[in-house]
């Protein structure tokens, strides 16, 4: 059982008190000065502000620790970062900008394998050496004849894993640090096919709650409504169906326009359920948002994605889309619930760019990507403070009797929603244990006597 804690001068609800945690527990809460140093560690936030844990509601923790150790093409200088890499054996790289074809990776290298990840998520492109390579290991009929002409494997990634070698786990370990360091305490992994086995993997690895979408999970169930190939309406419905009678909600992939209504369109068909939610909704018109108000999802978008691919939304995409792009103040004022998360490793795992993207609407070079949908910082704040299973819903507050999940700012709420960043958590605390202090921010000393 971890030792109590006392966090002595920090900022709750706006005003100065002391809190007490016992056995994993927010146990008392007083004026600033009068807590109860008994067999405490006591940690003095110089009047910081204590929040509840973020929770990252959307994320892929495998493929997040797994982009972490490999290359990233999505700088301007593209594929050439791949043509100089020391070493022998398979290069992974991820974050190409543009739907590649194996004659592009050939131009790179054809004698090395490679496979290079759509910064969707959706493709890998393999290289000539890397077709014969999974060919090889998996005989002539493991890839279909498009495959084989294209390079290229669409949501394919169950099917890579049994022919590529094993390369072992990807460290976890260090993700759950980092993550700790932004004051994350609990995600939602967003992984359809992850398995029970792997969701015990995750959950040894790391220390944040952790809730799954997968098969097996304990969320909302993953439904990928594949963009590039969209399925019939009665095989949507028919899943909604199934799904709902197993008494679990549906977690919609939707990123164009096209899938998003389908998806909708179904789900009023199967009926919803609590719970229900949108994953993206990256083109939603208002008569849509309004479909999803009357059927009560929650949509779970990304912001961090209007900062890194803004600049390329507005130079590529449709003019009669970019209204609809990413929405966030349209769709509350539409009654759609929103939730905030990273969908990391596609988009930004820290989650203070997050808000203050969601705020300011700007993109990398410096403009702004439907300067309507911003919001408040507090309200951005607040959509990455609600549960788990509860997106979009009452933001958690500190008090008597919750969960001890907390992230404690070396400065005021207010200063840090005014320039929002990371390096003002100043610890995290996960059931009442500490699990990461910033040096020189969190002031700590170990129980008297």
């Amino acid at each position: 059982m971890s030792q109590p804690l006392l966090f002595r001068n920090v900022e709750v609800d706006g005003g100065p008190v002391d809190v007490r945690v016992e056995r994993g527990l927010v146990s008392r809460i007083c004026d600033s000065g009068r807590g109860d140093v008994e067999a405490a560690q006591v940690i003095d936030g110089v009047g910081g502000a204590l929040l509840p844990g973020l929770v990252d509601h959307h994320v892929h923790l495998l493929a997040t620790a797994a982009a972490r150790a490999s290359v990233d093409v999505s700088g301007p200088s593209g594929l050439a970062d791949l043509s100089d890499l020391a070493g022998e054996g398979w290069v992974r790289a991820v974050g190409a900008r543009h739907e590649l074809t194996k004659d592009d990776l050939d131009a790179v290298s054809r004698d090395r394998p490679i496979r290079v990840q759509h910064r969707s998520g959706a493709l890998w492109t393999l290289n000539s050496a890397g077709l014969d390579a999974v060919s090889r290991s998996g005989g002539p009929r493991s890839l279909t004849r498009r495959q084989k002409e294209t390079g290229q494997l669409w949501r394919a990634d169950d099917q890579l894993r049994t022919l590529l070698p094993s390369s072992g786990l990807p460290d976890l370990v260090s993700l759950g640090r980092d993550l700790l360091t932004r004051g994350v305490t609990a995600v939602s992994d967003a992984t359809p096919a992850l398995d029970a086995a792997a969701r015990t993997v995750l959950g040894d690895a790391l220390p944040q709650r952790i809730m799954s979408m997968g098969d097996a999970g304990d969320g909302p169930r993953k439904v990928v409504v594949a963009d590039h190939e969209l399925p019939p309406l009665n095989t949507l419905v028919s899943t909604f169906v199934d799904v709902h009678r197993a008494g679990r909600a549906v977690a919609l992939h939707c990123v164009t326009r096209e899938s998003l209504v389908l998806a909708v369109v179904a789900l009023r068909e199967a009926g919803s359920h609590p719970g229900d939610r949108i994953e993206h909704a990256a083109v939603c018109d208002d008569d849509v948002a309004a479909l999803m108000a009357d059927l009560g999802v929650v949509v779970v978008t990304q912001p961090s994605l209007v900062r890194q691919r803004g600049d390329d939304y507005l130079a590529d995409c449709a003019p009669q889309d970019r209204p609809w792009l990413w929405r966030h103040a349209g769709l509350l004022a539409a009654g759609v619930p929103v939730a905030l998360s990273s969908d990391a490793p596609y988009g930004d795992v820290d989650p203070w760019r997050a808000i203050a993207t969601a705020v300011d609407r700007t993109t990398i070079s410096g403009a702004v990507l439907g300067a309507d949908e911003g919001v408040s910082p507090l309200r951005a704040l607040n959509a990455m403070l609600t549960p788990p299973d509860d997106p979009g819903g009452r933001p958690r507050t500190i008090r008597e009797g919750v969960a001890a999940d907390l992230c404690l700012l070396a400065r005021p709420l207010a200063h840090m929603l005014a320039d929002p960043a990371s390096t003002m958590v100043a610890a995290t605390v996960i059931g009442g244990e500490v699990l990461f202090r910033r040096p020189g921010w969190a002031c700590a000393s170990d129980p008297p006597g």
